[in-house]
């Protein structure tokens, strides 16, 4: 497609169908932090259409709503991503993550805080943070040097 062309496009207004799925989204984004479509552009169009034939409009609004409710997605890991329009678009798997549960909010396992737990017990010989306090105030008060040994 010559410049021409692809300027051309970009002055058409999109199909209703992608229209649709635009409308969808800005309106399951609207008030978090992830950000809503200001421009569709041809290479939005052209992806669009083709996730259209992957999934019904409806199936796309769950996809996107799972997506606003989503921490993770609203930039709540550890890395600060966010969600978008785009990435939601580039391939087929996103959409199937999403409505697998990948981003769903999750309660903390459990069983991974017990294993820290255990593992500080392990450290310190079972003695509690105050026991371990009170030692380190007797050593620091006798002129006993106080001197670090663990790697947490």
């Amino acid at each position: 497609m010559t410049k021409a062309q692809n300027e051309k496009n970009f002055l058409l207004p999109p199909p209703p169908m992608v229209a649709k799925l635009v409308e969808s989204w800005n309106q399951a984004v609207t008030g978090t932090a992830i950000p809503r479509v200001r421009d569709i552009t041809p290479s939005r169009t052209k992806k669009a259409k083709v996730r259209l034939r992957e999934r019904s409009l409806e199936e796309w609004d769950l996809v996107f709503r799972k997506i606003a409710e989503s921490s993770y997605c609203k930039g709540g890991g550890r890395d600060a991503w966010v969600a978008s329009f785009d990435w939601i678009i580039s391939n087929d798997g996103n959409a199937a993550k999403v409505l697998e549960g990948l981003y769903d909010n999750r309660i903390p396992n459990r069983g991974a805080v017990v294993n820290r737990v255990n593992h500080v017990a392990d450290a310190t010989g079972g003695k509690s943070f105050e026991e371990l306090e009170r030692e380190a105030a007797l050593r620091l008060s006798s002129g006993e040097p106080y001197r670090w040994v663990g790697g947490m």
